[in-house]
């Protein structure tokens, strides 16, 4: 049961927030790109998790389609080991989702209902949070764009031209804090021009959430059925 009921997942996205990108030389121009990319890739590397809150839609090409767009907090702990596994909690309205590393929980809040499932069961189902520091890796190309706000946050907006054939997305522009050098905001254009976009505001590295966070408790939601 995936967190976002397509492909387009959250962590998706997150795969350009948190990049890991091997880029090689450019124009004058692009070369100040790969340098932003490379800055935010040395800034992720130091950090051990992040809080934030974040805005997440998809908009499809199609004239009229409807945008869905959902609302929620992201918590995330990176792997401490070379063994290990990043954590993360990530909450809406409708849903929770829990990992710890081990196992991987679902909640939905208006069925009062959780499935539990092991890590590598989950990673099947498209929550494998740990291909978000991969799967744009040596696939990409980057240019610069502007310089803007993010929700008051400076930002330099750039440009990445994706070229893996396998991957959903062959476009994608991405603001990085130009203060810490980390992402608020992410935009991925498919080969059908759906656009899915996320934003991350308020975002803290400096409060890692503890391990507990990220274990579903069911002593918190009275009442609740296990699957």
């Amino acid at each position: 049961m995936p967190f976002f009921n397509n492909n387009r997942s959250l962590f998706s996205i997150l795969a350009l927030g948190i990049p890991a990108l091997g880029l090689s030389a450019f124009t004058v121009q692009d070369d100040r790109a790969t340098q932003i990319m490379n800055e935010s890739k040395s800034a992720f590397a130091k950090i051990q998790g992040f809080t934030a809150k974040f805005k997440y839609s998809i908009k499809p090409a199609t004239k009229n389609a409807r945008e869905m767009t959902k609302e929620g907090e992201i918590k995330f702990k990176k792997k401490n080991s070379a063994n290990g596994r990043s954590k993360y909690v990530l909450k809406t309205t409708e849903q929770e989702m829990y990992c710890n590393g081990q196992k991987v929980w679902v909640y939905l809040r208006g069925d009062n209902e959780v499935s539990e499932m092991d890590y590598a069961d989950a990673a099947g189902e498209g929550m494998d949070v740990e291909a978000i520091f991969k799967l744009y890796e040596s696939s990409s190309s980057a240019r610069y764009e502007a310089s803007e706000a993010v929700s008051g946050v400076a930002c330099d907006k750039i440009f990445l031209a994706i070229k893996d054939a396998k991957l959903d997305y062959n476009q994608a522009y991405i603001w990085i804090s130009t203060k810490d050098h980390l992402p608020r905001k992410a935009v991925l254009i498919d080969r059908q021009q759906t656009r899915t976009t996320l934003e991350l505001l308020g975002l803290d590295t400096k409060a890692v959430p503890a391990d507990g966070t990220f274990t579903f408790n069911k002593a918190n939601y009275p009442g609740v059925k296990q699957y």
